[in-house]
Order: C-alpha cells, then sequence, then structure tokens
C-alpha cells in the first residue's frame, strides 16, 4: 500500500484523487491533505509515502522544497507557473523523482498526440490549434 498525500484536497482534481484513492484501499492510503489553510507538508505524518499537487504554483514551489527534504516522490498537476518558478522546479527535480504535466487528463493527452502526429504528418502546413 501507497501512503500519498493530496495537495489542493479542496479543488476538484483534489477531490477526485481523493475519491480514486478511498475506492483503492488495498493499494493506497491518504496519508494527508493539504488545502489553502493548512499547507505545510512538515504537518504530514512520517508514514506519507509521495505527493500529488493539484494546488497553485507558489504552494507546488514550497511542497516540492519540502519533498525534496523528506525525499518524498511528487506528482505535479499544478499548472500557470512563471518562468523563474519553473526553473526552481527544474532544479528540485533533480533531488526527488517528479513527474509533472500541464494536463493529465485522459482527452488533452489524446490531443497532444494527434498534435504531435499531425505536425510530423503535415510538415508543409500552417497549422494552428485555438482554445475556444
Amino acid at each position: 500500500m501507497i501512503r500519498v498525500a493530496v495537495c489542493g484536497i479542496n479543488g476538484r482534481m483534489g477531490q477526485a484523487i481523493s475519491h480514486l484513492i478511498r475506492q483503492e484501499p488495498s493499494r493506497w492510503e491518504l496519508a494527508g491533505a493539504l488545502d489553502a489553510s493548512n499547507s505545510s507538508v512538515n504537518a504530514l505524518p512520517a508514514t506519507c509515502q509521495a505527493l500529488i499537487d493539484y494546488s497553485i504554483p507558489p504552494a507546488t514551489v514550497d511542497h516540492l522544497k519540502a519533498a525534496v527534504v523528506r525525499k518524498l516522490p511528487m506528482v505535479v498537476g499544478t499548472t500557470g507557473f512563471s518562468a523563474d518558478q519553473m526553473l526552481v522546479i527544474r532544479d528540485l527535480s533533480q533531488h526527488v523523482p517528479c513527474v509533472m504535466s500541464s494536463n493529465m487528463s485522459l482527452g488533452m493527452n489524446v490531443m497532444f498526440t494527434l498534435a504531435e502526429q499531425a505536425a510530423k504528418t503535415l510538415r508543409d502546413y500552417d497549422v494552428e490549434i485555438v482554445e475556444v
């Protein structure tokens, strides 16, 4: 069983992840939860084995710093980082296992794959993706 803490527990993704964790108690345990009012990784129990973060950029950077100190692997789904925050994240992620994605939804990952394939196939075309 893997004991994880969810950072951003009160958000949509935090709620969805905690729900999934509770559905498979033989594989996962919710070891802790952080939100805007309680965002210190240091407050998590020592039994916590990993962090899943869907909070806000400044909090995610702080959580990753604490993860490095505690040697906790981390999954980052937070978006909206500044260039400076991304540099800090790249540096910190050299010290602990860290998976980061701008969007972890199935639909968007299919779109990423399709866009990559279209770029390879339509080399001489001027392609633009517009979000509406």
